[in-house]
């Protein structure tokens, strides 16, 4: 039809500033690995607790409380690490 578009720019656009910052997507990884330890510390050793409770056997139980409050504390430390890269990325 005779028409004709010319896509060309008199200026350079810089799409650097619209790029997001790097963000530590090491925390998110790091959490969610101490996330998945903690499950399956806290749901294995709760079971083998429960089964040495129900057997007599207080050592074992003791044994496996051990292992029940390791894997909490990894509950605990993923949630933390949850729980800063949220407030890196509201900052």
């Amino acid at each position: 039809n005779g028409h004709v578009f010319s896509d060309q720019l008199p200026n350079r656009i810089l799409l650097a500033p619209l790029t997001p910052p790097k963000q530590p997507t090491g925390w998110l990884f790091v959490g969610m690995v101490l996330l998945g330890l903690g499950i399956v510390a806290t749901g294995g050793a709760s079971a083998t607790r429960a089964l040495a409770r129900a057997e007599g056997d207080t050592i074992g139980a003791k044994r496996a409380a051990i292992d029940v409050w390791t894997g909490v504390l990894l509950l605990a430390l993923a949630a933390a690490m949850f729980a800063a890269y949220v407030y890196y990325l509201r900052a």
